[in-house]
């Protein structure tokens, strides 16, 4: 594949299944959403020999990563329909992309932004697609074409910003300015932040605020 190669990165359980392109349990789950941004489209994918709709630029690369991969016979959009439960109340996501490839293994997909993959909400999401895929004999991956979720781990927080964060949000939730000016105080990068979130078990929620 382009870029780097998607299935290198791929967290696969210890059992894995296999799946076939005519399984009804992978016909798509829902539309796709296309009053966002204005950046949802569609394309005429030659390898699946239909129309395939993307909801951002960045599933459309990852989608033109997919189709030019030997390595993968058949993806389908927006395979599955997983329960998380947020604040006791159950609801439905749908991930992105189930990819099949030749030796018949399923991967799904979930394309996020780097910053958006600490998003509370989409932990949740996450974690219910690992719990899913595991069930399922599922590899999973949540990536940005760049970045996977599994390398915020290595990635490593400026001190002096970390300290800076956990220093005020002990005494109250940080919101969009205040967290603004300490990003420009000490030139943190989206990697400083998503390694912070994480590192520190803090929350992050829309509209922004970074809280214990």
């Amino acid at each position: 594949m382009s870029r780097y190669n998607l299935l290198d990165r791929v967290v696969w359980p210890k059992q894995t299944s296999i799946i076939e392109p005519d399984d009804p349990e992978i016909l798509s789950k829902r539309n796709v959403y296309k009053e966002g941004n204005g950046s949802s489209g569609s394309f005429l994918s030659e390898k699946m020999n239909r129309t395939v709709e993307y909801e951002s630029h960045l599933e459309w690369d990852i989608y033109n990563i997919i189709e030019q991969s030997d390595e993968v016979k058949f993806y389908q959009e927006q395979p599955f329909e997983i329960p998380y439960f947020l604040k006791n109340k159950e609801y439905a996501y749908y991930p992105d992309v189930l990819i099949i490839l030749n030796d018949g293994r399923g991967i799904v997909v979930e394309i996020k932004p780097l910053s958006d993959m600490v998003l509370f909400i989409n932990i949740k999401k996450y974690n219910s697609m690992i719990k899913f895929c595991t069930e399922k004999g599922f590899g999973y991956l949540m990536t940005d074409k760049k970045n996977c979720y599994t390398d915020i781990d290595n990635f490593k927080t400026d001190p002096l910003f970390e300290n800076a964060i956990l220093n005020k949000v002990t005494n109250k939730p940080i919101l969009w300015e205040e967290y603004q000016l300490l990003k420009k105080k000490y030139n943190a990068k989206t990697e400083d932040f998503v390694s912070l979130i994480l590192k520190n078990g803090l929350t992050w929620s829309l509209p922004f605020k970074i809280s214990l």
